[in-house]
């Protein structure tokens, strides 16, 4: 079986976390059996109307990659047009002839333009064509862009459709033929990098937070909750804030005023990340949407358990009280809830245990081989 996989939003070496949820799909699926090629076209700001760079290689998971890198003073609106991007992927796939000597599906992922241009090949060539949507924005794009009566066209032919989550499910629903089968398959998790180990208690209660610290995540919420609960109890609290951002600049400036310690880690590797995972007692995640989440299963995985804002798909991770506690996005609702998650005994390993299989390897791999197989 062998699976052409396109995707415009992928990891580079000048932008090495972009897309990174999407590789550890494709990697997945390699894994499982199936011999993929990935053909992924990346859009950068540059000098110019449209510079051209293509780079072919092996990847480190053994996937034979073709990287189109397209450098444009106009590099945002280029994703508005997807005819332009079909040419370019068209005529690199042509002259590669990754269709026809080795494609029996076209696996294309996010609606748009990505989707859409999936759409186009896999009715140029004949080949079916499966789609896997990540995106929350796809209402916007659905009401008010000129391409949406073909990404509508995109989902409608497509043999198979996966969300990474069943809040993405509803949105996507509304744009899918009533007869035609959503699977929910999440996001990949390292299990063999995220996985148990028992906590080492201390005299201090210890917490970590990662993202890339701009909107939508609200990391204010919990440091000033943090804070209160602590001048409350007189606990003592540390947190490890990982990840780089305006917000974790702003945080920095008001450091003096809180009664906690915070650790500000900047950017870490997924090991490094780990690591601080098997010596945290909670993870704190406040945001006003999340399509998934990967930085709240990897943490789940290691059976820390999580204290999270009630948006989006975080209710479908996060089972209260077995594995962590849900937030309304105010101020109060956030202290009542790190006062309530302190007060719960977790048991850390069952956490860990109920969660890692449906997000391990093994099972994403397995599940986008059985909708191929269909």
């Amino acid at each position: 079986m062998n699976i052409l996989f396109l995707t415009f939003w992928y990891p580079s070496t000048a932008e090495p976390y972009k897309g990174i949820f999407v590789k550890e799909h494709a990697k997945a699926i390699k894994f499982a059996g199936a011999n993929i090629t990935v053909v992924a076209l990346n859009l950068k700001h540059g000098s110019g109307l449209l510079k051209k760079q293509y780079e072919e290689f092996i990847d480190e998971n053994g996937i034979p990659t073709h990287l189109i890198t397209i450098e444009s003073a106009i590099h945002k609106k280029l994703y508005a047009f997807p005819p332009l991007l079909y040419s370019i992927v068209n005529s690199y796939i042509k002259k590669k002839r990754l269709i026809i000597e080795t494609a029996n599906i076209i696996h294309a992922n996010i609606i748009a333009p990505c989707g859409i241009v999936g759409y186009w090949l896999s009715k140029k060539y004949n080949v079916p064509l499966i789609i896997t949507e990540h995106w929350s924005k796809i209402d916007r794009f659905m009401k008010l862009n000129i391409f949406s009566g073909t990404a509508k066209q995109a989902y409608a032919s497509a043999k198979g459709i996966s969300v990474v989550s069943g809040f993405l499910e509803k949105k996507v629903r509304q744009y899918v033929p009533a007869d035609r089968k959503i699977v929910i398959i999440p996001n990949v998790v390292n299990t063999a990098t995220f996985y148990f180990q028992p906590k080492t208690k201390t005299d201090r209660v210890h917490f970590t937070a990662v993202a890339t610290w701009e909107l939508p995540k609200l990391p204010f919420l919990f440091v000033e909750a943090l804070n209160e609960v602590s001048l409350k109890t007189n606990q003592q609290f540390e947190l490890n804030l990982v990840g780089e951002g305006s917000q974790a600049e702003e945080i920095k400036r008001r450091v003096l005023n809180l009664n906690f310690k915070i650790n500000f880690l900047g950017r870490l590797t997924k090991e490094q990340i780990a690591l601080k995972l098997f010596n945290t007692d909670y993870f704190l995640h406040a945001s006003q949407i999340e399509t998934f989440s990967v930085v709240v299963a990897e943490a789940l995985c290691t059976g820390t358990p999580v204290i999270a804002s009630n948006v989006g798909a975080l209710p479908e991770l996060i089972q209260q009280p077995t594995n962590g506690i849900l937030c309304i996005n105010t101020p109060q609702d956030w202290v009542n809830g790190i006062s309530a998650a302190l007060s719960v005994k977790f048991d850390n390993k069952s956490i860990a245990d109920n969660f890692s299989g449906k997000v391990s390897e093994q099972q994403i791999g397995s599940q986008f081989l059985s909708i191929y197989k269909d």
